[in-house]
């Protein structure tokens, strides 16, 4: 995180820094054994506690479930689309 936030500041990101996170679905939950690890579960908490300690608000979220999503991120204005066949699209 902290080598991101280096970048993004060394090629013009001003101001203040917000997030939009997208993932961490459970898409094998059936094929893990009683009380398995959900790595999606843990992807989502490591990145809202990394986001959290470099005071980085998150202002949209789509995350967790149980089916897979495509992302697309448009630099111009900072939107983001998720894509989903099962749950459809969002813009966050």
């Amino acid at each position: 995180m902290p080598l991101l936030v280096e970048e993004m500041r060394r090629i013009g990101a001003k101001g203040n820094l917000t997030a939009k996170i997208a993932g961490g679905a459970s898409m094998f939950a059936t094929l893990l054994p009683a009380g398995g690890v959900n790595m999606g579960e843990r992807n989502v908490t490591a990145t809202r506690e990394a986001l959290r300690r470099h005071g980085i608000p998150i202002v949209g979220e789509d995350t967790g479930g149980e089916h897979g999503r495509s992302v697309y991120f448009n630099l111009r204005d900072g939107a983001v689309l998720i894509r989903s066949l099962k749950a459809g699209d969002l813009r966050l």
